[in-house]
Order: structure tokens, then sequence, then C-alpha cells
């Protein structure tokens, strides 16, 4: 890492007024005097020579500071919720300056609504975690972290945090997680993904190398078509989770997962001696997702949308803006990904989506935890690691079976494994079991959880699998959870127990999906 030496100039100008050694004699003296008197006076906390110097110095600093950074620089990172803890309060959603001001109609009702109100006995169970400094403080205004053409539209339209992903920033609060789970249950949203990167392979041999990537068979794909296709390495183990979009006859986009899957596959290609060219498409998706995303879309672009089937797309343009119109997203609401061609227009397209959908209560929001977790999705580099061999996700076997004709990265360890008898290992859900005082709160799961093996309904010290991703379902009034575990406990109803920071609990596995797909 480079270290750049700092500006004199701005040194000078937010250093801090110097206190002379008298005055910091006097203050000690002061306060051990107070200390044996048992009182601390208020000068001698914060006193006027240095603590009022140094707040108002501390106070002019962060003023010029913010001056010179990028606005995002403002937005800090997003600590998760514990599960029913108290909601927070929400702000006043900004207006974009592109359009009227917006009706604060943030905040539908869920049906029935006692699902997602918080009991009166956990609002006030405050969470014990404190997310430290540290993480509090990490700057993504970098110009390491890439922008997206949709990145001064989230700005306008009040975005609070950020995630890096694929080398970009990712959206991850507007609101509340609770607030933007029911605004994508009830009626509809818009996410920045333009994160998820799109993989072009072109050439001659593009079948030839897209097949050479992924356990599923590709070479029935016909144009229009999508296909969620794990891609692995030479054991078998998961290097991402795209999602395949046959674009022509010799074109692939795959639209990844965060993780640099570029080199890979261009070390594939020239390993290979294919000919195909292998870049980074100029595209970025913006996705719509809730139960009113089709009435949206019927209104921008017509009635052929109703006929477009799950996982497939359409080429089509918006007020001249070229994009393809797929019905995908990463929820299990109905929902549709706009892969936008020209990201010179990101903004426009972002403000034509907001106006059109006021009438159905449009609002900002990312991809949500909470009801991701509902639906079974998981996250590549959380629920599922470069150590999973993508026969342990539970995929249908016609997805990883290696059965298929061609050939592919890991098709021999994957063959192996089935005749040796198959993983080991099992991803699967958890749901907490309510039981005498109940769970209680839950802290953000910051590292993995230990599950343990249940003997004689007491836990063990036998640690069976790990807890990867946690939260709180208002739909399913439980505490859910996505764990990877050994076979002996990786059965529906198996009981085992889960180490968090807030003590032991009692848990049932569950077969994914905890709910089904809504659309």
């Amino acid at each position: 890492m480079q270290i750049v030496a700092p500006n004199e100039k701005l040194a000078d100008d937010f250093a801090l007024p110097e206190v002379d050694k008298n005055s910091i004699d006097m203050i000690v003296d002061q306060i051990l005097k107070s200390e044996e008197s048992g009182t601390v006076s208020k000068d001698s906390q914060v006193g006027p020579t240095t603590g009022e110097a140094h707040a108002k110095a501390s106070d002019k600093t962060c003023n010029e500071q913010r001056s010179l950074r990028s606005p995002s620089a403002e937005l800090q990172p997003e600590q998760e919720p514990s599960p029913k803890c108290q909601p927070c309060q929400q702000p006043q959603q900004e207006p974009s300056p592109l359009l009227e001001p917006q009706q604060p109609k943030l905040e539908p009702k869920l049906e029935p609504s006692s699902s997602f109100s918080l009991k009166s006995e956990d609002a006030s169970a405050l969470s014990r975690f404190k997310m430290p400094d540290s993480v509090m403080k990490t700057n993504f205004a970098s110009s390491r972290f890439r922008k997206s053409c949709y990145f001064d539209a989230t700005l306008r339209w009040g975005v609070k945090s950020f995630i890096p992903y694929n080398h970009m920033l990712l959206p991850t609060l507007y609101s509340s997680t609770e607030q933007e789970y029911a605004n994508l249950r009830t009626a509809v949203c818009l996410w920045d993904v333009a994160c998820e990167r799109q993989i072009e392979i072109l050439g001659k041999d593009a079948l030839e190398l897209a097949e050479l990537l992924t356990p599923r068979s590709l070479s029935t794909m016909k144009v229009g078509e999508c296909r969620y296709a794990m891609m692995t390495d030479d054991k078998g183990h998961v290097i991402n989770d795209p999602v395949v979009l046959k674009i022509a006859d010799d074109c692939f986009w795959f639209s990844i997962s965060d993780s640099d899957v570029l080199f890979w596959i261009k070390g594939l290609a020239l390993g290979r001696g294919l000919d195909v060219c292998v870049s980074e498409a100029a595209v970025s998706p913006l996705a719509v997702q809730g139960p009113k995303s089709t009435d949206l879309m019927r209104d921008l672009f017509g009635s052929w949308v109703d006929d477009l089937k799950f996982y497939h797309y359409r080429q089509t343009d918006l007020n001249g803006i070229p994009m393809l119109l797929a019905r995908s997203g990463w929820s299990p609401e109905r929902g549709y990904e706009l892969y936008l061609q020209d990201e010179s227009r990101g903004d426009e397209l972002w403000e034509l989506m907001m106006e059109a959908g006021q009438k159905y209560s449009i609002s900002p929001g990312v991809p949500n935890h909470t009801r991701r977790m509902e639906g079974g999705l998981l996250v590549y580099g959380c629920d599922v690691t470069s150590a999973h061999n993508v026969l342990e996700l539970g995929l249908p076997p016609k997805w990883c079976s290696g059965d298929k004709a061609a050939d592919f990265m890991g098709k021999t360890a994957i063959k192996n494994l089935t005749e040796g008898g198959g993983p080991q290992r099992r991803v699967v859900g958890l749901e907490f079991l309510v039981a005498g005082a109940g769970v209680g709160e839950l802290d953000p799961l910051v590292k993995p959880w230990n599950v343990l093996r249940a003997v004689d309904e007491r836990p063990s010290n036998i640690v069976v699998g790990q807890v990867s991703s946690a939260c709180f379902s208002p739909t399913l009034d439980a505490h859910i959870a996505i764990a990877t575990v050994t076979l002996d406990v990786c059965n529906a109803g198996d009981e085992v127990y889960v180490e968090t920071p807030n003590g032991c609990r009692h848990a049932v596995v569950r077969k994914l999906p905890f709910m089904p797909r809504a659309g």
C-alpha cells in the first residue's frame, strides 16, 4: 500500500490548539482534588482551556473536512439491528430534485399487520452488541470502489450506507431493514444492483467455454433464456453462482456474484486456446421487485410483459434507452431486472422508474436480507464459499450431478464424490425454538456461530456445523438461520443447539426455502 505524504497546509489548518503545561497541571490537580472529595466538577470534566477549545477545533475540523469529501464519505456501513429490537425512528425521505415532492408513502401495512409488528415485550430489548468504531468509520468514498451509473440518484434518494461488491458500491440501506421488508412485500422497490457485473464471452468457442465453467448444461439454452448455474473449480468446489444469459449463439453473459472470476474465465480461455473474447460488459442491472412490479413494467413497456416467463428476458428500450428486461431478481417476490446497455443514461432511467412508480408507492430499496432468507436464497461468500462442494447445496441433480456430456471443471471430482457416497455436509435452514422465556434478542451475526449436536435434549460440546446467516422473520414470527451441517443432523425436524453471543439456543432443522416464491 502506498503511503501518501500529508498536505502541510491542511495539517496547519486542522491542527488543534496547543495547551501549555501549567494549564494541564492545574486541571490534573482539580481532578485529583475532586476525586478525593467524591465529586467531580463540571469544569474539571471538560475544562474551558482544553475541552471547549478542543471541541470548537474539532467542530471546525469536521465542517472543513466535510467540504473536501465525497458525499458518500458521510454514509456509514449498515449495522444490522438485533432481531425484534425496537425499530429506529424513520427519517423523512428526501425527495428527488427531478420530481415533484414525493408523498411520504413508505410505510405500507402488512396483512395481517400483527405478523409484522414487534411485540411490546421485545421492543425494549436492545442488543448488547456494539459495532466497533473501526468498522463504523470504514470509508468507501475512495476511488478504489467504483460508483455505479445510478450512484448519484441513490444519493439524492437518501441512501444511508454501502458495502463493496465486485469492487463497486452496493447500497445497503435507505430507511430500515424492517420498513424495506414491508415495502418489498406489499408494493414495489427499485434497487441499484449494477455491482452484479456481466462477464461477456463472445466468439466462435463461446459455448465450449461457457460449458467448461459449470456442471449445468447450457447447450440447450435459447436466446432470451436465463439459467442459474454454479461455477466450479477442478475439485468441484463453488467459485461463483451466476445467472447465465444467452445473448446470441456466440455470446453469453455471466451475471456474477462477488468474486474475481473474470480472471479465472480468461485463464481457462487462454489455457485451452479457445477462440473467444472475455471481457466485462458495460451493462448495469437495475432491479424492480415486489408484487406491484408487473403493473409498473406493463405501464412502461406494454402488455407483452405479462407473457414474459420466469428466467427469460427480452431486448427492448424505454425512451430510446437500450436494455434487456428479464423476469428475475434476488428476492422471492415477483420482480424484474433491467440490464441497462447505455450506462451514460443510468440517472435518467432511475428517475423514469421512480416517476412512473409513484402510483404504486414505489420506494428505493436494497436486496433485503430477511426476505431473501425466507426464500432460501444463498449468498456466495457467506452461505456458500469456495470450501463448499456443489453437491452440498441441495440443488436439483441435473444442475450439478456432473452427468452432462460436455466437459467442465470439476467433472471428475464430482463423479468421484458421488460414487464414494456423496457429500458429508448439507446447507439447511434452522428455526430457533421458543421454549420457556423464549429465544429473546439475538445480536447480529458478525462471525459464524457453531451448531452443536443435541444429546438427551441438551447441547453437547460436539460441533456439527456453522450458521452463516440469521435474522428474525416477521411473517414466520420466528428467528431463522441458514447453516452448513453434517449429514447426521441435516434432515427436517432434527434438533440442534446454536452457540450465539446471547447464549446457547435450541433450534430445529427446516428444509429450504422457508417460504415459497410469491410470484
